[in-house]
């Protein structure tokens, strides 16, 4: 199968997956794959300055420990303030706190949003050199798709939970109603 075959199999997986747990382990297992890359992670926006771990692949268990633990929180965040719209290729020494692996020789960041807000930042990492400048392409459309399923069950769930609250407004409303004719009926 070719690159073109494998990323149209990978986006088809993803959008089809309805478990947003799911969905996120595809992303980064997909771009690993996809990038012959040797690590992968995302990092959930929590919110305008915090990023959790959501999963890691191929990492070392320190690093991942020490990400966990947030030790790339400012990283994160100052690259999130810059509003990133593309893969952001890391030089080797560049990495800093934000690293899967120990010896790592290529990086990039590819910031994964909708047209107005960041969802994540996916890390993909490489003990080659130079491994992906020439996937730029490949990447814009992965995180796009990733972006796009992402976003639609996080809406289903808000959706979903706005309902139960509703529910629950309208079940309080029929018990005063049932009581208030109780006292006065």
């Amino acid at each position: 199968m070719n690159r073109t075959e494998s990323l149209v199999e990978a986006l088809h997986e993803i959008s089809g997956e309805d478990d947003l747990e799911r969905i996120v382990d595809l992303v980064v297992l997909h771009a690993v794959d996809l990038l012959s890359a040797d690590a992968g992670a995302l990092f959930r926006r929590v919110n305008e300055t915090t990023f959790s771990l959501w999963v890691a692949y191929g990492s070392d268990d320190g690093l991942v420990q020490a990400l966990r633990a947030g030790v790339a929180q400012a990283r994160l965040t100052d690259l999130a303030a810059a509003d990133p719209r593309w893969p952001l290729f890391l030089p080797e020494g560049d990495l800093g706190e934000l690293r899967l692996l120990p010896d790592s020789r290529s990086s990039v960041l590819v910031p994964i949003r909708t047209e107005d807000r960041l969802i994540a930042f996916l890390l993909i990492e490489s003990r080659r050199e130079d491994r992906f400048e020439a996937d730029q392409k490949l990447l814009e459309v992965f995180a796009l798709q990733a972006a796009v399923s992402i976003n639609r069950v996080q809406l289903l769930r808000y959706r979903e939970e706005t309902q139960k609250g509703l529910l629950v407004s309208a079940n309080a409303v029929a018990v005063g109603q049932i009581a208030t004719s109780f006292i006065h009926g």
